[in-house]
């Protein structure tokens, strides 16, 4: 049996954090989107990526001890919550697999216009805290973004065969551009390498 679920942070009792066991954090909803967008990233090693992370959320004020660091990381980018009593049950939620339903990056402009419509908070200037923004997400109202991401975690089982086609265009037409192979990458490569330059035609 998993153990209950706790909290270390009660946004009904407590301040919102700027610190983790004493060390400084950077707490504005753009450094978790830099966090998110950067352990994302196919270009960057696990070690680059882990860096990265660090030293967005800590700056230049990294714990010594990377357990309590990458412990650190954890609950801020689930909004100070921890999922379980114990290491084990954090990192089977971190190794969890499953189909990404929106991104930070493609999503972006969407994800603006729908909290400027649901709570009149204009992202672009405004400062809002990681776990607020978290929060906010969570119940965002009838939006573009909302819309897309139904789209996108629709389950089509028990749809009748016009439903499903209906449904799984929408999947289509709104999915999450996949990254190329470097196989892809290098055909397109030769191919343009291929194409007639302007010193060519002279």
């Amino acid at each position: 049996m998993r153990p209950l679920v706790v909290a270390e942070f009660n946004v009904l009792l407590d301040p919102f954090p700027d610190s983790y066991e004493g060390y400084l954090i950077r707490t504005d909803f753009r450094i978790g989107v830099q966090i998110a967008l950067a352990l994302a990233d196919d270009d960057l090693a696990d070690t680059e990526k882990a860096a990265t992370a660090l030293y967005l959320l800590y700056g230049e004020g990294v714990p010594r001890d990377l357990n309590l660091a990458f412990k650190g990381l954890r609950w801020f980018m689930k909004g100070g919550e921890l999922r379980g009593l114990s290491t084990d049950d954090e990192e089977e939620d971190d190794d969890a697999e499953g189909e990404d339903i929106f991104s930070f990056e493609y999503d972006a402009l969407r994800l603006y216009s729908g909290f400027l419509k649901t709570y009149r908070i204009n992202l672009n200037t405004a400062r809002v805290h990681w776990f607020e923004f978290l929060g906010l997400l969570a119940d965002l109202g009838e939006c573009a973004f909302s819309t897309v991401v139904s789209y996108r975690k629709k389950d089509t089982s028990g749809m009748t065969p016009t439903q499903r086609n209906e449904a799984e265009k929408m999947k289509r037409k709104y999915a999450l551009p996949r990254r190329l192979s470097d196989e892809d990458q290098a055909k397109i490569a030769e191919f343009l390498d291929a194409l007639p330059t302007a010193n060519d035609k002279e």
